[in-house]
């Protein structure tokens, strides 16, 4: 994910959570303050953040809500 012009903030979350009935919850052991709620449905995944862009170590401005598109389930 990236803030865009014209600083290019960043922010990655990278890891596994487990999935129940489509649904999932991302939280980093090490960013308490962090969550990221993930929903799949057909084929799109909405992705919600809980907390703040800083909570979860994001540069200034980026943030992980959106729903994006998948191009192949697995």
């Amino acid at each position: 994910m990236n803030r865009g012009e014209p600083s290019y903030n960043i922010g990655v979350a990278s890891g596994q959570f487990p999935l129940e009935h489509h649904l999932g919850i991302y939280q980093p052991y090490e960013l308490p303050g962090c969550a990221l709620a993930f929903a799949f449905v057909g084929d799109e995944v909405e992705i919600k953040q809980l907390g703040s862009g800083s909570d979860c170590g994001f540069g200034f401005g980026v943030m992980a809500s959106h729903v994006l598109t998948l191009k192949q389930a697995k």
